[in-house]
């Protein structure tokens, strides 16, 4: 992303998201180094609503994610659909991608609602995705 996209990229959103300059700008320059972030905070305080207009004018999908205790490893993945599976065997066009994969494939930005109620058993997902 050259520095003047990025510049024009900054004054759409900021058009659209109010008073989350620095947050903006931050997450613009993480995209571009092709890095991951965190953004914290209390509900309502447009996370995921700056997300998605970032992405919306990136003309980048936007794919979300609740983080509940029951989310699983092959929620974040994907899974082979068992009935058809169990009809025709494990073939490639039986698979249905989860998020994580869907995102990655697509160039997307994958956002995890409350991040911090995944269960353990999910971070391994995300330690090998990159």
């Amino acid at each position: 992303m050259q520095k003047e996209d990025l510049k024009e990229l900054y004054e759409r959103v900021k058009k659209k998201v109010i008073n989350r300059e620095r947050e903006t700008r931050n997450i613009l320059a993480a995209l571009a180094a092709g890095r991951h972030i965190l953004l914290e905070g209390p509900p309502g305080t447009t996370k995921s609503t700056l997300l998605q207009v970032i992405a919306e004018e990136m003309n980048t999908p936007f794919i979300m994610v609740e983080g509940t205790a029951d989310l699983t490893p092959s929620k974040l993945l994907g899974y082979f659909d068992p009935a058809q599976a169990v009809a025709e065997g494990y073939k490639p066009e039986h698979f249905v991608e989860g998020p994580l994969l869907e995102a990655m494939k697509k160039g997307g930005i994958l956002y995890i609602d409350e991040f911090n109620r995944i269960p353990p058993r999910c971070f391994k997902c995300f330690n090998a995705s990159h």
